[in-house]
Formats: C-alpha cells, structure tokens, sequence
C-alpha cells in the first residue's frame, strides 16, 4: 500500500523572494538618495543672478575737500546680470538726487558754494554668486550737475554745471524672495571740475575755484526687483 504524499503549505510572497525583495529595496533606496527632491511652489533653490532688473537706493555722500559738508541721497538703478556658474557679469546705469556740498569764505563779504544737484552713472560689473549671495566689484562713468555760487561783496553770482568722471566701488546683494534683492554697496567718484564757464577773470584767482577737483565717497543700501 503506498502512503500518500502529504499537499505542501502554500509559499508566502515574501518567503518566495526574499534576495529579490530585498535588492528592489535597495534600488529605491539609491534611487531616492540619488534623484533631486522636488522644489516647493514659489520657491528656489541657487537664486539664479541672470537677468533684468530694477530698483531704488538711498544713503550718504561726501567729499574729500575741507569744509564738504555729508549730505543723503536717493535714487533709483536698473540693470542686467549675466551668470556663468559661479561668475556673474553685468552692467547697471542709475540716477541719484542730492549730494555733497562744499564751501569756503574768504571773508563775511566773500564766500562760496558749491553743491551737487544730482548724479548718474553706467557701469561694468563683475562678482561672484554663492547661491543668495553675490559680492560684485564695479567700475565705470558717471555724470553730475551741480550749482555754484559766489558772494561778492554783495554781488551773489549762480551757475549750474556739469562734468563728467570716473567711479568705481564695491558692493554685496542677497537673495531674501525669489524676486527680491536687498544691496549695499560704497562708491568713489572722481570728478575734475574745472574749465566751468563762469569762472572767468578776476574769479579764477581766487583759491578753491581754480582747477578745483574732487573725490567723493557714496556710502548706500537699496532693494532690487527682479524682472525675470
């Protein structure tokens, strides 16, 4: 008599294939580990530098000449950024109201005058992204007007004039939205004033007004909107 051969229990799916389960555990794992998580809505992640933009500043500016007196400033920028990796190149025109103003006297009957109207500049830049931080050197033209004015004995005698120079700084800007930029930067401007045409005989004898050339320093914050 034969003895009959006993059913075989039925094989669980994870006793079937435990080397195959745990190798597609394994590749799901790298995978994840390997694939960028996904960008929130409305956020960023390298706050990219290229691009247009447009924006406001404020600060101080003064000269290097005795009697310059500090005088706050304000204005507005809009510029262009380009970033290749980790370099940004760019170029930036802007216009600020308000300035310095110096003055001399000679006597209570002879003094004086000389104050900026308003300022503009177009300059190169090129600085260096670290994601929301970019930290940017900058050099290029700039313009300005101003008004001087002399008291003789009396005689007041006004005119407004411009002249153009050089100016190169320094600055930083961080990334604080997605569109939003907050900046500080420190300017210097050299300026050769001379040649103006009221400065004719005898006034161009007098100290101060002849040949007169001027440095100044532009200390100053803004907030940028990116167009992009």
């Amino acid at each position: 008599m034969r003895t009959p051969i006993p059913a075989r229990a039925p094989v669980s799916a994870p006793a079937a294939c435990p080397r195959a389960c745990t190798a597609f555990g394994l590749i799901s794992a790298l995978s994840a580990g390997l694939l960028p998580a996904p960008v929130a809505a409305g956020g960023f992640t390298d706050g990219t530098w290229s691009g247009f933009y447009i924006g406001a500043h404020g600060g101080a500016r003064w000269g290097d000449l005795d009697r310059t007196s500090m005088e706050a400033n304000w204005g507005g920028h809009v510029g262009y950024g380009l970033q290749l990796d980790f370099l940004v190149l760019g170029i930036e025109a802007d216009a600020t109201l308000g300035g310095s103003e110096t003055t001399g006297v000679l006597s209570p009957m002879f003094y004086w005058s000389n104050a900026t109207n308003w300022t503009g500049s177009v300059r190169g830049r090129a600085g260096l992204a670290f994601d929301k931080l970019h930290v940017f050197a900058t050099l290029g033209a700039t313009y300005l007007n101003e008004t001087t004015t002399l008291n003789r004995f009396g005689q007041i005698q006004s005119a407004t004039s411009s002249t153009s120079g050089l100016v190169y700084g320094a600055g930083v800007e961080y990334r604080v939205l997605p569109k939003l930029d907050l900046r500080f930067e420190i300017l210097r401007t050299d300026y050769t004033l001379s040649g103006q045409n009221w400065l004719t005989s005898p006034t161009t004898s007098i100290p101060g007004l002849r040949d007169l050339s001027a440095q100044d320093t532009i200390v100053r914050a803004g907030v940028s909107f990116r167009m992009n």
